[in-house]
This record gives C-alpha cells, structure tokens and sequence, in this order.
C-alpha cells in the first residue's frame, strides 16, 4: 500500500467525515486508518471523496493504491469482473498522480502490477527499469528488481490463476522455509518437506517458468539430499534468470561436484554483477576453496572462467546501482 499521507492511530474515529478539518483531511485520514484494517471497501469511498475535495498528488496515490489492494482481495473472492474495473481505475489514479510531480519507487511497483494483468508487460517493464535507474535505497531496490524478476517470467499469470499461483507457491515456501540449508531433516520434516515439494509442483502446473517456484523446489530437494533433483530445479530457474544472485549461488555451489569451471563461470558472473554482496562473496570464495581441494590452482580456476563466455548480465547490469 502506497501511504503518501501521515499514518494515523488505529483507535481514531472511522468515518471518512467526522472531524473538525477539511473534508479532504478527514476523508484521507480515515481511509488510512481503514487501509491499515484491510478494509478496503470502506476506504476507497474515504480517498474517492478525497479527491472529490482536492485532488492532489497524495489523493490520486492513495486511491490507485487502495483500489490495487481492493483488486486483489476481489480476484482471490472469484471476482474478476470487480477486480478488473479495480485495476482500470487505479491505473487511472496512479497516471493522475504521477501526471502531478515525481511518485516514490512504490508507485512504479503498483502500476507495473496494474500494467501485466491487462497484459502490458511491456510497459510494465521500462516503468520498473526506470524507477531502478532513480534510486539507491537497497530495499527498494531488491523489491523493484523482484518485480523486473516477476516480469521476465513471461507468460505470468494474472488475475484469479495468480492466486492460486502465489498461494500454492506460498504454501511451498512456508513448508520447506524451517528446513533450508539445515543439513539434516527428520522424519516429521521429511514430510513437511515434500508437502511443500507437492505444492510447489502444484504452482509450477500452473506457472512452468517460475524461476521462484523452481528455486524453492531446489532447495526442498537439496534439504532431503536429493541432489540431482536440486541440480536440475536450479538449472531451469538460472536459464530463466540468470542475473540473479540467489540463483547464481545456488546452481555455483550444486555444479561444484559436477563442473568445477561452469561453477567459477557462475560465481564470478554473479560476483561482477552484485560485488558488495556479502552472500555472492562468500559464495565465490567457497568455490576457490573447493577448487583448491581439488588440485585445481585458483589461478588456474580464474584464467579458465576468464576464457568463458561472458555470463548474460540482462538487465541487471544496466541498472546496478552507481
């Protein structure tokens, strides 16, 4: 939810009305405290009046926002004809604010979604780039770049069958979460484990070129030992994003048994995009410890992963941070 107004106390009053200030205020004020509640039926009425009063750039940005979230909740309801004129509408409402003066990163972030469920990916994609090239924050910017990430993954679905994409893949995650990278799994969370693997096959029926799906699918099967499985879960999902770090890291560190150089090629690839990164660091240093145990000079490592072919930077390299 995109808050360019002052948050308020949840105990305040409620009525989009009922204060002593300007109906705008008022109005404002309490679709904030109803958007806070999840309400979103009763706070969109409160920014629609709002910017009946003044329609500034914080009324246009609050009603795109509250109409987006509203989308949503009506999609999972089965809604789609509702939820639909609520994306319009607040792709409309984001335009008016933007048209107003410079929008936080956040508001790229809600009018790109609004964009690709009526299948403008496209424009989805250069508002994402764009709002990259304007900003620094580092959680800003890891939220921007999972959009660019959610929109490379062409088709994505949208509307009601990417709910029931993101709540299979949620219950994926939240199974397989406790036992990531833990080196061991009992029985009980060897179940747990594959309910999750169940889950997230279940999201990737409906959504085959997830790389999120298939990134997590990967490491369910690396929890249970199941190597090869991992090894090829994180194959596909680098082929579908190859400049991200996590899956970088990932296939690097599943190769070294198998291919000690396309391990250097990944690391060092993911290094030269993300070089502050501590876990991409620590990454390429395990590889050049593991080379090393394995009779394979780390010069010797680097001359060789320097031979290959540049790894593809995509879009990443042409935002990363200066």
């Amino acid at each position: 939810m995109l808050l360019l107004a002052s948050s308020l106390a949840l105990s305040a009053p409620i009525d989009c009305l009922d204060a002593a200030g300007s109906p705008a205020n008022d109005a404002a004020a309490a679709g904030l405290r109803w958007v806070a509640r999840r309400r979103y039926d009763e706070a969109v009425p409160c920014f629609r009046i709002a910017v009946e009063d003044q329609p500034d750039q914080a009324a246009w940005a609050n009603l795109g926002s509250a109409l987006h979230d509203r989308s949503e909740s009506l999609f999972r309801s089965g809604d789609t004809a509702g939820g639909m004129a609520d994306v319009l509408e607040s792709l409309h409402a984001i335009e008016r604010a933007t048209a107003l003066g410079p929008t936080p990163p956040e508001a790229a972030l809600l009018q790109s979604s609004n964009l690709a469920i009526l299948g403008r990916s496209e424009e989805a994609t250069e508002l994402v780039r764009e709002a990259l090239s304007q900003t620094k924050a580092p959680r800003v910017r890891m939220a921007l770049l999972q959009r660019l990430g959610r929109l490379s993954q062409v088709p994505y679905p949208e509307g009601p069958e990417a709910i029931a994409f993101d709540t299979a893949q949620r219950r994926g995650a939240e199974a397989i979460r406790p036992y990531i990278d833990s080196g061991w799994v009992d029985a009980k969370a060897r179940a747990e484990v594959e309910q999750g693997i169940e889950s997230l096959n279940q999201a990737l029926a409906l959504h085959p070129r997830s790389w999120s799906a298939l990134w997590m699918l990967g490491k369910a099967h690396e929890a249970l030992g199941e190597t090869e499985q991992a090894h090829r879960s994180f194959e596909r999902a680098y082929a579908l994003h190859p400049s991200h770090p996590g899956l970088a890291i990932a296939l690097a560190e599943s190769s070294l048994h198998r291919d000690l150089f396309a391990a250097a090629r990944i690391s060092e690839g993911a290094l030269r995009l993300f070089p502050e990164d501590p876990a991409v660091i620590a990454s390429y240093q395990r590889v050049r410890t593991v080379a090393a145990a394995l009779s394979a000079p780390p010069d010797e490592l680097d001359r060789r992963a320097s031979e290959l072919p540049e790894p593809d930077e995509s879009w990443v390299a042409r935002h990363r941070a200066r």
